[in-house]
């Protein structure tokens, strides 16, 4: 009887074992949802920086705010009514010119007229030409647009208008069009600390005039403001979450980022730190331990025949190739649409993966034989 070679049967039962179980993969959306994010208007109650205030009759409809590379961005977009006619003008060319009898580009023809608009109930007609308006010469069908636009809506206006031979004046009231958007946006260089190292956590100090922005009129305190946590760090294991604010440690409050950093340098490793966090409308409180370097990766490789990888974010663990025992344990974190969900996704194989199991936070999985799945939904 022939039998395989051992490098043929090593190379199936891999191929069995990768048809087995997925892989769990590390992750980390936190920069996604920095990027933008989508702050409530209601934010800017009490007011806006100076940069941002707005001016006479616009109204504010949107705030957006993004952190990245230790700067912040603010985007305010605003609606403003301007007044309209309901009418479409046109530069005035010769032949127009010449039917009316003035100088070419002299005045604004009228193109078109909105038969539910200003100009049309006040008599406005195609073929008009529009010289005057509230006693100043026009010249140009864009000088009259950023006229009409500069009169405030539902009062009256006069224009003066060539009409063939004639010249006739017209009385309307001004519309108003409120669709016309504008945006302005500010950026500040921001004080930030990266901190993975002991607590895993990455902390910005927010300007006091952005703050009320940022996290609402229910938390102007001082504080800093939780811009990353490390993936299978000191802070993710505690729930920490970006945005939060971190306001005290070891009851001490924040008020810059030199009270953390001097509160933090006096702790040893392994000692523990107490943050007071406030999220949203939550009071907090999160116990820390400190580490020598939470950043580090630590294992070894015995020829493949026994084998052990850690990082903080994963660790591995396999004997014989991952032939016999193969496991590994995942930390992501993923953006979802509320927000930021922790995840940590574990799973492990045993000769050739015929018993399998894989942990995910809403879903267990035992697999027998590579095809006899056996699923447990969490939640």
């Amino acid at each position: 009887m022939r039998t395989l070679p051992l490098w043929l049967l090593l190379a199936g039962a891999g191929l069995l074992q990768s048809c087995a179980v997925e892989d769990c993969s590390t992750r980390d959306d936190t920069r996604e949802l920095l990027g933008s994010i989508d702050v409530p208007v209601s934010h800017a109650a009490a007011g806006l920086p100076g940069e941002l205030k707005l001016e006479e009759g616009e109204v504010l409809r949107r705030l957006k705010i993004s952190i990245r590379k230790g700067k912040l961005k603010v985007e305010r977009i605003v609606e403003k009514e301007v007044g309209q006619l309901g009418a479409q003008f046109g530069l005035l060319e010769a032949e127009a010119a010449k039917r009316a009898d003035l100088e070419p580009f002299s005045g604004a023809l009228v193109l078109a007229v909105d038969e539910n608009g200003a100009a049309a109930r006040g008599g406005l007609q195609v073929d008009d030409v529009v010289i005057g308006y509230m006693g100043k010469a026009v010249t140009s069908p864009d000088q009259l647009d950023h006229w009409v636009e500069q009169s405030e809506p539902w009062q009256p206006a006069e224009l003066r208008v060539k009409r063939g031979a004639e010249t006739i004046q017209v009385i309307v009231e001004v519309g108003s069009d409120p669709e016309q958007g504008s945006s302005r946006v500010i950026e500040r260089a921001l004080v930030t600390e990266d901190d993975r190292r002991r607590t895993g956590l990455e902390l910005a100090e927010i300007p006091e005039d952005i703050r009320p922005l940022l996290l609402g009129q229910g938390r102007p305190e001082p504080g800093l403001i939780v811009v990353g946590v490390l993936p299978g760090g000191p802070a993710y294991f505690e729930d920490i979450r970006a945005l939060d604010l971190v306001v005290s440690v070891d009851g001490a409050p924040l008020r810059g980022m030199g009270a953390y950093r001097e509160a933090l340098d006096s702790k040893p490793s392994g000692s523990a730190v107490a943050l007071a966090i406030q999220r949203n409308d939550r009071a907090l409180e999160k116990l820390i331990i400190v580490e020598s370097d939470a950043t580090g990766s630590s294992g070894f490789n015995i020829l493949g025949l026994i084998k052990r990888e850690s990082r903080p974010e994963k660790s591995e663990f396999e004997m014989i190739w991952g032939l016999l025992v193969d496991a590994e344990t995942c930390h992501s974190i993923k953006k979802e649409d509320d927000g930021l969900e922790y995840r940590t996704e574990r799973s492990w194989g045993a000769v050739l993966d015929l018993v399998a199991w894989r942990e995910t936070p809403k879903k267990s999985e035992l697999r027998l034989l590579w095809f006899f799945p056996i699923s447990f939904s969490k939640g």
